[in-house]
């Protein structure tokens, strides 16, 4: 079974979990909400660049050469601290494909980081 595989597999799981227990797919409530997750994309991106930390992100529009299921941003910060961080709106839903992914991170022992404001993105990668 391939890593793709792996995931989607789990994802399924998942999926079907939160159909019978009838959760929803979603993270803690925010403390500040967003309006549109691509302004929040822009205001990370310039807080990054601000710091001078490398970041890699994929097209919020294309999956195309990414992993089903991966996080927004992988960044590296200073003093080699590396976060993984999925960014939501105030409302928006993990989907099953992106809950296996941070299942399995979890079980690995790595979390991605679910953010829906500044403020929380602030509060896991510190202060400026």
């Amino acid at each position: 079974m391939t890593n793709a595989e792996y995931l989607a597999l789990q994802a399924r799981i998942i999926a079907g979990k939160l159909r019978k227990t009838g959760e929803k797919a979603v993270d803690s409530e925010p403390q500040t909400p967003t309006g549109h997750e691509s302004d929040l994309h822009f205001d990370v991106i310039a807080e990054l660049r601000r710091r001078g930390w490398l970041y890699f992100r994929g097209n919020m529009g294309e999956r195309t050469g990414r992993t089903l299921g991966e996080p927004d941003f992988t960044i590296i910060g200073s003093k080699g601290r590396v976060f993984f961080v999925e960014l939501k709106t105030r409302t928006g839903k993990l989907s099953p494909a992106q809950l296996a992914v941070m299942t399995h991170a979890n079980s690995l022992g790595s979390q991605i980081h679910v953010v829906r404001s500044m403020k929380e993105f602030h509060a896991i990668v510190g202060q400026p």
